[in-house]
């Protein structure tokens, strides 16, 4: 490519000076098929002028929802399927305990041992902390709670709307020199959990022991290679990266909603009768 002949569709001064083939990163797709973007509403750290390198490993762990809250959920959606002009269907809702680990060391030791291009990711000493059943792990600690504010996306337009895009120089011994894209099948937003207590007051929720009893402080985590069912389930999406079905042929006998044979089928079993009659049919003669 010349990159003289690449010109940018609206700004003149914008001079090409690198390109790279957008190929699908197929060999890193989840069992989902696709990722999710979380992006916090508020800092979840105290700000600094120093980026917190932590943040590249919390966890999010999504929380059951109480019983109250799915009942009125359920009671939502189904006022908009009786009236769906005066009552919107209810938007997806998740809550969360967020959790990071106490030092900068720690999270590099954790990126460093899921690291697959790491060539000492398999060493042990990277775990920072040992449990109670004397098995090394990394600890994370719960920080707060977040509830989803906007969230967007499915499987069906998960190349549609957003992907992320990650440039690989081919160096790597392992990737051809390409950008690599990443489908997301959500995007959402989350902020500091508030509507608990907006709930409490607009639906007299009173007992919230199911939440209470979920609620962990500390996360140990050890990171194992997939088995062969998660390695299977991955390997769908290679070779079919939209997950598509191939369309089933029509069975020999048509039915209709009850049960019952329709109308070509009857039909075509009158016009066999008919050959049959006439002696147009030879199945079975010798």
């Amino acid at each position: 490519m010349d990159p003289n002949r690449v010109k940018h569709p609206y700004k003149r001064n914008v001079r090409l000076i690198e390109s790279f083939p957008i190929v699908p990163d197929l060999n890193a797709f989840p069992d989902a098929g696709g990722y999710v973007s979380v992006k916090f509403q508020t800092n979840p750290v105290p700000p600094s002028n120093i980026y917190d390198i932590r943040l590249d490993s919390g966890l999010l762990r999504p929380l059951q929802p109480s019983d109250e809250k799915a009942r009125a959920r359920e009671d939502a959606i189904a006022a908009y399927e009786r009236d769906p002009e005066h009552n919107p269907f209810p938007e997806p809702e998740q809550d969360y305990e967020f959790y990071l680990m106490d030092t900068v060391t720690d999270a590099t030791n954790f990126k460093r041992k899921y690291d697959m291009m790491n060539p000492d990711n398999d060493d042990d000493d990277l775990y920072t902390h040992q449990n109670e059943a004397l098995h090394k792990c990394f600890r994370f600690k719960r920080i707060r709670a977040y509830e989803t504010a906007v969230t967007a996306g499915s499987q069906e337009t998960k190349y549609d709307e957003e992907i992320v895009i990650a440039v690989n120089d081919g160096t790597d011994g392992v990737h051809q020199r390409a950008a690599y894209y990443y489908p997301l099948i959500q995007r959402s937003t989350i902020r500091p959990q508030r509507k608990k207590n907006i709930d409490r007051q607009r639906y007299g929720f009173a007992d919230q022991s199911n939440e209470d009893a979920d609620m962990i402080d500390i996360v140990d985590v050890t990171i194992r290679d997939a088995d062969e069912n998660e390695v299977r389930e991955r390997n769908v999406w290679i070779d079919s990266p939209y997950h598509e079905t191939e369309e089933q042929e029509e069975p020999a006998d048509h039915y209709d909603a009850e049960g019952g044979r329709d109308g070509k089928q009857e039909q075509d079993d009158m016009d066999a009768q008919l050959k049959r009659e006439n002696g147009d049919d030879d199945a079975g003669s010798e």
